[in-house]
């Protein structure tokens, strides 16, 4: 299930927001910070804001604990959703697992924060990242690791498939996956459309090495180049052609096996 809700700008926290004079049109605004204490949290909510408002006019004032932002007024509501979402007590939730914001009038209108239930370590969290890159081709996509908080920025159909990975990957550990692919059907118009998305829970090529090893025949036999892993829930996800999808998982039905099964064919 996706939750979501939609966030005016005068529901965001007070986050301490205090405007400034604007500068050939485009507003400042500085942000005080109530709870990131620590020079990194505070650069990786700036690196935040950088890459998802992109903002390049945002710097920090660790002597004065507030965040600086300049651009144009979309930009600067966007960053101050930013900071609302990321600049929170340690452990205090998010109202909901979800939350989006919409960017009106640009390329890529959709923005949403995921809070992570069962990642927290910084591999499986990159890890997840990067399946957000290759598979969705999200560009803009960043980590705050001290609220285990993803944040994405794309069109619809790319944030509609990051919430569908976010929520298969984000499980217990532990818990007994079925053998068979999820399947997601993405809405690819180019002229080869990659329409099809799997997501394979391994059950015995579960190191790295073999992960690697299995994604690196994937890559070769079937060219499939929007391939990723995630080692911490033994996981592989990709998106390609309904032909490559296909042959992609047989290839790897037939080389996750239990050494004694497999059999040349």
């Amino acid at each position: 299930m996706q939750l979501y809700r939609i966030l005016p700008l005068l529901l965001l926290p007070a986050a301490a927001a205090v405007a400034q004079p604007a500068l050939d049109g485009e507003p400042a605004r500085i942000f005080h910070f109530a709870h990131a204490g620590s020079p990194q949290q505070r650069q990786e909510i700036l690196n935040a804001i950088r890459i998802i408002g992109e903002i390049q006019r945002s710097t920090t004032d660790d002597a004065a604990g507030a965040l600086v932002v300049r651009g144009t007024p979309a930009q600067v509501e966007l960053a101050a959703w930013v900071f609302g979402e990321l600049d929170r007590a340690p452990g205090q939730p998010a109202a909901t697992a979800v939350e989006s914001y919409h960017y009106s009038g640009e390329a890529a209108p959709e923005a949403r924060a995921f809070f992570l239930a069962h990642f927290a370590a910084p591999q499986p969290i990159q890890e997840l990242v990067n399946t957000l890159r290759s598979v969705a081709e999200l560009n803009r996509v960043v980590a705050y690791m001290s609220n285990s908080a993803v944040l994405v920025r794309g069109g619809p159909a790319q944030v509609d498939l990051a919430a569908w990975i976010v929520h298969n990957l984000d499980q217990p550990a532990g818990v007994l996956r079925d053998a068979k692919p999820l399947e997601y059907t993405y809405p690819d118009s180019s002229s080869r459309p990659a329409t099809a998305v799997r997501m394979f829970h391994l059950s015995h090529a579960v190191t790295p090495k073999a992960i690697e090893d299995l994604i690196d025949a994937v890559r070769s036999i079937a060219e499939v180049q929007r391939i990723t892993m995630d080692s911490a829930t033994s996981t592989v996800t990709l998106r390609a052609t309904p032909e490559q999808a296909a042959l992609a998982t047989w290839l790897i039905q037939e080389l996750d096996r239990a050494p004694a099964s497999r059999v040349e064919k």
